[in-house]
């Protein structure tokens, strides 16, 4: 991931259909992509959830 970040440069994430993990999980995963910020909607049933990543320090008033 962080080569994706060093190449586009990019602040925000959106992960759609994210993976069914247990919240946990999930945030060990989302602390170690390395952005300061998140929201998750965790998966119901069958359905994945999904998670916004973001960088605070530069993408402000999100929520």
């Amino acid at each position: 991931m962080d080569d994706l970040k060093s190449i586009y440069h990019f602040e925000l994430l959106v992960v759609s259909g994210a993976p069914k993990v247990q919240t946990r999980q999930a945030l060990y995963v989302l602390k170690k992509l390395g952005f300061s910020s998140h929201y998750v909607v965790d998966t119901i049933g069958f359905s994945g959830g999904f998670w916004i990543i973001w960088n605070e320090n530069l993408v402000n008033d999100f929520f």
